[in-house]
């Protein structure tokens, strides 16, 4: 099987090398460091979050470079698009660096916009990089532990789980479904497109409805809750103290 794209998320958190590592203090150290970066309007801490989170996941972790770089892409278009707001505007009297005239109405960037769009693309990133290096290093099996461990409540822990696991399941699902269609040439036309893409999103609603079902009765037979096995891994003098060390050097930083 081809471990690509989400699915190369969940299957190298298994295989990362930090996944030994005590799942409390990934949590806490990851999260901790994605809050005070959005907290903090510091572009140089934003980057040093970038690549420091880079080189966790990548050189630490033994994740292949490809891989996490092609995750990382993932979002880029989703993170331009919304940028577009802060660098773009409209004025009947203002232009900027690059103007647009429509009648009296200008569209134009500004530098500022420019800076500021550059910036909010760097948080974003740094933010996102502390969520993968966390994807990344721990399976969800642990990370539902450690929701358990801080008492959130069950409903949430357990919607959360089979949220996550229908996004694997549909993928699947989808990705079986275009594969039949394309090979009856189900794409070879506009109009037989539109047919195979409704088809297909139909059968979906259907499939996803009939597993949302199997899933709730098997939980229900085995009592309701969804139990893992974890395990209780101790923390590391050397892994307190490079947490520290990092925090020191990230809030010099700011």
């Amino acid at each position: 099987m081809e471990h690509t794209d989400f699915m190369s998320i969940d299957y190298n958190a298994y295989n990362s090398a930090l996944n030994k590592t005590n799942s409390v203090l990934k949590t806490v150290f990851f999260i901790s460091v994605l809050i005070y970066g959005i907290a903090v309007d510091s572009t140089r801490a934003s980057l040093f979050i970038i690549l420091s989170m880079a080189f966790i996941t990548v050189y630490l972790g033994h994740i292949k470079p490809s891989c996490y770089l092609r995750a990382m892409s993932i979002p880029v278009l989703f993170i331009v698009l919304s940028i577009t707001a802060v660098a773009v505007n409209f004025s009947r009297t203002e232009t900027g660096l690059f103007t647009l005239t429509l009648g009296d109405l200008n569209i134009f960037v500004s530098k500022r916009g420019i800076t500021k769009s550059i910036h909010i693309i760097i948080r974003a990133f740094g933010a996102l990089s502390c969520m993968y290096a966390l994807a990344f290093s721990t399976p969800m099996a642990d990370i539902i532990d450690v929701m358990r461990k801080f008492r959130l409540p069950e409903v949430v822990i357990e919607l959360m789980f089979l949220i996550y696991r229908f996004i694997f399941i549909l993928l699947d699902t989808v990705e079986t479904m275009t594969r039949a269609a394309v090979s009856r040439n189900g794409y070879s036309g506009i109009r037989t497109s539109f047919y195979s893409f409704g088809s297909i999103g139909k059968n979906l609603l259907l499939y996803s409805l009939k597993k949302a079902d199997s899933a709730y009765n098997a939980i229900e037979s085995r009592g309701g809750g969804i139990v893992f096995y974890s395990e209780d891994r101790s923390v590391k003098a050397t892994e307190i103290l490079f947490c520290v060390l990092y925090f020191a050097v990230m809030i010099c930083l700011s």
